[in-house]
């Protein structure tokens, strides 16, 4: 999983490798669950930026997405592409 492969056109580093640039070497500063959700938030203060690990434990549709500290998504483990989205 070490190769780059295509998203959508453009080309990207696995997942992991970003993750571990934002978190590797950070500090672990919170870690929260809302309440009766299988969602945990862990925060983490790294001398690049302050990022948050959201990681989503629901069988196999479980995921951990990086999140920098204004809120925007910067990676995640499992992708869906809008043709797998589902709209009620």
């Amino acid at each position: 999983m070490g190769e780059a492969a295509a998203w959508g056109g453009e080309t990207y580093a696995a997942p992991t490798s970003l993750i571990r640039k934002y978190v590797r070497g950070g500090r672990i500063v919170a870690i929260e669950q809302p309440p009766f959700e299988r969602v945990l938030h862990i925060g983490t203060q790294h001398p690049e930026s302050n990022t948050t690990l959201i990681v989503e434990v629901m069988g196999r549709y479980s995921n951990i997405v990086l999140v920098a500290e204004e809120g925007l998504i910067l990676e995640c483990i499992k992708r869906v592409g809008p043709e797998k989205k589902s709209l009620p």
